[in-house]
Order: structure tokens, then sequence, then C-alpha cells
């Protein structure tokens, strides 16, 4: 009996260990075939860099939805950072051309998605920083408010040591469930009015949401 349950524990085992390695090599093939095909665009080209812009997010989506429940296996954070770190090296060849994806050049869309990849840039702050920068001394209506917010609160918190803090609430920790804001400047009355001004949902709505998608 004892054998018999060694072997069902067995193949349990493998079957579970050759599903995860089956789902990371088709997501590695996914990420390899983005590349190839992105390699020689020409982002001249508004309506290719439009096209390019919507190809990373399709891959950006499809990855992190694939591996939401796994973000912390290492292998799938080092296939995520690979992906990232290929999608941040073509948004500053794309900005590097037309300075910034505005609304008027690009459209609406392709401004939130650009907006979206930035946003993933995280081995890179300082490249976050300067889009923040950049953000911040254009017209308001060449970007959307809420994506504003959510870059201001992502590069304040990786310069925490200068004393930079978020200002719209919209960085979270969880830990066993419990959603928790990290740092932020002022008051929770502070915070909910820029939340409000940046048209984002109040605090609460927010951290609901959260914990239902990640809890």
């Amino acid at each position: 009996m004892y054998r018999v349950l060694f072997v069902l524990l067995s193949i349990c085992f493998f079957h579970n260990a050759f599903a995860e390695f089956n789902q990371l090599y088709v997501i590695q093939n996914e990420i390899n075939a983005e590349q190839s095909k992105l390699q020689d665009r020409n982002i001249k080209d508004i309506n290719e860099v439009n096209n390019v812009i919507f190809e990373m997010y399709q891959t950006d989506q499809k990855v992190r939805n694939l591996t939401l429940k796994d973000m912390h296996d290492p292998n799938v954070q080092a296939i995520i950072k690979q992906m990232d770190e290929f999608h941040t090296k073509k948004m500053k060849a794309i900005l590097a051309e037309h300075q910034w994806i505005t609304i008027s050049k690009f459209g609406e869309k392709t401004a939130d998605l650009a907006w979206l990849l930035i946003q993933h840039a995280d081995e890179d702050p300082f490249f976050q920083a300067g889009c923040l920068y950049v953000m911040s001394h254009l017209e308001k209506s060449e970007y959307n408010l809420k994506n504003y917010a959510y870059l201001y609160d992502r590069v304040a918190l990786k310069f925490q040591e200068i004393g930079m803090k978020q200002r719209y609430g919209t960085q979270v920790k969880i830990e066993n469930g419990v959603v928790t804001l990290l740092p932020y400047d002022g008051t929770l009355e502070d915070v909910e009015q820029r939340r409000k001004e940046a048209n984002l949902e109040p605090l609460n709505e927010y951290l609901m949401m959260i914990k239902s998608i990640y809890s």
C-alpha cells in the first residue's frame, strides 16, 4: 500500500513539475518570438510605433496574466525581468525619436499602453524618473492624469532614501491577505484629495479591488 501511495505521489509531483516547466517554456518562446519580431521595426513612423507598442503591451499582459499566481517564483521573475528589460530598451529608442507618446500625436490608447510599459520598467528607476519629469512638463491634455499619479508613486518609492513618498496611494504591500499602503505624503485626507484630482477612485474602493485580485 505504501509503495502504491509513493508511486501516486511521485506521479503527481512529476506531473506538476512538468506542467510548470511546460508553462515557462511556452512563455519563454512567446517572449523570444516577440523580441525577434520587433527587432528591426521602423520606429520613425507613427503608425508603426502604435503597432510596436500594442504588440509589446499584448505580450506584457499575456505573460503577467499567465504568471499572476507565481510572481514570487525566481524562474518566473527572471522571465518577466527579461521581457521588461527588452520593452524598456525599445521604449527608450521610441522616446529618443518622439520625445513622448502624446495623446495628440499617437492617440489616447497608445499613450496609455506606453505608460504601462514604462510603469513596468522597474529595473531602471532613473528612466522612470526621467519619464515622470517629461510628463510633468507637458500639457495635461497630453496624458492621462491617472497614469501620472501611478508613475509618480512608483518613482517616489524608488527614492525613499532621499525622503520621497507616494502622493496618490497607488502603491501597496500585501501580507497574509492584508493590504497596506506604502509610505505616503501627508494625511489620508490629503491622499484622497489628490486621488480625486487625478480622477482616481476613492482609496477604500481601490484597496478592496487590490485585495480581490491578489489575495
